[in-house]
């Protein structure tokens, strides 16, 4: 949890509007089926990212993994099957 909100206030610090799922959870504003199914995490999203472009904003899902090891294909998976969920443009693992 403290890696996830270090690169959340990573990305503040950039000047993004960043939030953990913890976060979006109390403020409930994760997507709806989320919501509902209460305990079953958030299908791998630590992090949301807004990005201003010209015609809108783009949705960022971020997947945090504090290993000394390396990150296994399971973590791209669940980040890449989040897109759709959250209505993302792009996902990232950050390790």
């Amino acid at each position: 949890r403290d890696f996830e909100d270090y690169i959340c206030a990573l990305y503040r610090k950039l000047g993004y509007e960043a939030y953990t799922t913890t976060e979006l959870r109390e403020m409930r504003a994760l997507p709806p089926v989320i919501m509902a199914q209460r305990g079953i995490g958030e299908q791998g999203v630590d992090v949301l990212v807004k990005v201003p472009q010209e015609d809108g904003v783009k949705v960022v899902v971020v997947q945090c993994k504090h290993y000394s090891s390396p990150v296994g294909n399971k973590a791209v998976q669940e980040i890449v099957s989040a897109i759709s969920m959250y209505n993302a443009h792009q996902a990232v693992v950050i390790s």
